[in-house]
């Protein structure tokens, strides 16, 4: 059988999905028929989709069905012709670890905005229930006026509501 495959790396690295990539081993038992299988080490009940599915002669891989924020150890052997024939030996593989990326949050919700005074309005919203991997931990509100939206000023609360003051009366505003 080769020797396990050298160099292998995370090409892509997100929530959901991953690319892992290789080189071919150093040895490949003098044989030109050599082929890779990529295993996910402890992942339990995981359903993960290989792309490509099996016998692999490409040295690349994306592995769907991850989780996010999540560590995974994956297993790459070099196999040929003779492999099967000599299992009982142990085969050679090279690891390789990654955490996945968090999930994006979704979109917030049911957004009002509630006039305080002539100066100031309080907007707030809802969290969607889909928020990935932890949730939104900061919120960007885009506020200027209508007219020039250069001149827009982006505010950040980790809060489900901002409140907005020094409004001019009779000014249109955006509020993004």
């Amino acid at each position: 059988p080769p020797t396990a495959p050298k160099d292998a790396l995370v090409l892509e690295n997100n929530p959901n999905r991953v690319v892992l990539s290789w080189s071919p081993p150093e040895y490949t038992g003098g044989r030109n028929d050599t082929r890779y299988v990529v295993e996910c080490v402890d992942c339990g009940g995981a359903r993960l989709v290989y792309e490509p599915a099996s016998s692999l002669t490409d040295r690349q891989v994306t592995v769907r069905g991850l989780q996010p924020e999540t560590a995974y150890t994956f297993r790459i052997f070099a196999l040929n012709g003779v492999s099967e024939v000599a299992m009982a030996t142990k085969l050679a593989w090279k690891s390789v670890s990654l955490r996945t990326g968090a999930a994006t949050p979704s979109k917030p919700s049911s957004i009002t905005v509630k006039i305080e005074s002539s100066a100031s309005v309080r907007v707030s919203w809802s969290s969607s229930d889909t928020l990935g991997g932890g949730g939104a931990t900061e919120y960007e509100l885009k506020f200027g006026e209508q007219l020039d939206p250069t001149k827009s000023t982006s505010y950040y609360t980790a809060a489900d509501e901002y409140l907005l003051t020094g409004l001019t009366q009779g000014v249109t505003y955006m509020l993004q």
